[in-house]
């Protein structure tokens, strides 16, 4: 019991910090700058994903039309996409999903508050004229126009006036 109390528990760097394996050559051939090896595990999930699409009856027909350049295009692409997106500290597939439900819910408009779903407030724009409705239970008498004095008018000129006087006046 005592030993147990006594334990500190001690942190290293190599708990913060994650190194990344990379290859640097592949089959004896320098491959010019280092490749992750999960982008190129997610490059051969992709690959395997693809040729079994490629080779379903039905479904295949969706990319069998594609020249072979692209069918290795996209896995490349894809393989990159996951292994050097920034993904907050979680894995690839949680912050994709993350973001794929975040844009169904901004395209059904709305919101989650304490776990229930709440519609997010929409704005209403008027365009042109507004219109008054009276309600029943208040007077019409509150809403008649009150009498405004007007003390002094402004002196108004036009500006041309002004200076053809002006210059008449030479």
């Amino acid at each position: 019991m005592d030993k147990d109390k006594q334990r500190v528990s001690l942190l290293v760097l190599n708990d913060f910090l994650k190194f990344d394996r990379k290859i640097y050559q592949l089959f004896g051939l320098n491959l010019g700058r280092p490749i992750k090896i999960k982008t190129l595990l997610y490059f051969i999930l992709f690959i395997v994903i693809e040729l079994i699409v490629y080779f379903t009856p039905v479904i295949g027909n969706l990319i069998n039309w594609m020249p072979a350049v692209f069918l290795i295009l996209i896995p490349a692409f894809l393989a990159y996409l996951l292994s050097d997106i920034r993904t907050e500290g979680r894995n690839s597939v949680a912050f994709f999903r993350s973001v794929f439900l975040y844009h169904i819910r901004k395209f059904k408009r709305v919101t989650y508050v304490r776990g229930r779903e709440v519609a997010k407030p929409y704005r209403y724009k008027l365009i042109g004229y507004s219109t008054v409705t009276f309600a029943e239970d208040r007077p019409i008498s509150r809403f008649n126009s009150r009498k405004v004095k007007i003390r002094g008018k402004a002196k108004v000129t036009n500006y041309q006036e002004s200076t053809l006087l002006f210059k008449k006046g030479e």
